[in-house]
Parts: C-alpha cells; structure tokens; sequence
C-alpha cells in the first residue's frame, strides 16, 4: 500500500513540530508527566497511577492506531505513571 503525497507531507509536517517540542516527547514510563514551562504558573493537580491504571493507560493509548502510526513518539510521552491537571483558579 502506499501512502499518499498528502499522508507524507502531514508525516513531515507532524515530525517537524515535534522537533519544536520542549521537552521533545519520548517514551519514558517510569518518569512522571511535568507540567510544560510555559505554563508552570497554573496551579496544577497530580494524580500518582496504579500498576493497572498505567496498564490500561497504556492500552487505551495504543489502540489509536491511525494516530500511532504518524506521532507514536508524542503519543508514548503520555506514557507515564501519573496525571496532570490545571486546577480551576
């Protein structure tokens, strides 16, 4: 099967973004999610996972395929064994 012109320009496109990315997301699961330096002035809420929380997490992300198949490396950095939320003001 092949891929068209306007599947490879998204693809491009997508990883050209994900270069801009600070941090660049990676896959590291025993790391925990940090809320991003451009908005560290929210209060923020974390919520530490359970082995089963993170494994269903885990599932629940893989099972976008389509979306795996064009940004696993964005996808895999919300890998990780806890939540974060902006709490209301």
């Amino acid at each position: 099967m092949t891929r068209s012109s306007t599947d490879q320009r998204l693809e491009r496109d997508l990883r050209r973004l994900l270069a801009t990315l600070d941090p660049t997301p990676v896959l590291a699961p025993t790391l925990p999610l940090t809320p991003p330096a451009s908005a560290s002035a929210l209060p923020w809420q974390e919520i530490a996972l359970t082995a089963g929380e993170i494994v269903t997490k885990q599932g629940a992300i893989e099972a976008h395929h389509g979306q795996m198949e064009v940004m696993t490396p964005f996808l895999h950095s919300f890998m990780r064994p806890n939540e974060l939320f902006a709490a209301p003001r």
